[in-house]
């Protein structure tokens, strides 16, 4: 029989992260960033260039490798493709 547990709703708390509410705040903005470059078919070179990182930066963002990154840094990253979009 499998044993299943219920979710907290916040997969870092349930894997008993310290950080777990700063890693799912980040989690959601990389998910926001992601979603406003598929909505607008940016590729990944022109995305880096709106938020001025390197590309490979913005691929590993993207694949989940934020945790080294601060929340204030990936949300200005997501502002700035924002900003950049809406012009």
């Amino acid at each position: 029989m499998i044993n299943a547990e219920t979710s907290s709703g916040n997969v870092y708390a349930d894997l008993g992260l310290a950080d777990a509410d700063t890693m799912q705040a980040k989690a959601r903005v990389v998910a926001t960033m992601l979603q406003i470059i598929e909505e607008l078919r940016l590729s990944f070179d022109c995305t880096a260039r709106l938020a001025g990182i390197p590309e490979d930066e913005l691929k590993a963002i993207l694949a989940g490798q934020f945790r080294s990154h601060p929340l204030s840094a990936l949300e200005r990253i997501q502002k700035e493709i924002q900003q950049c979009t809406e012009t």
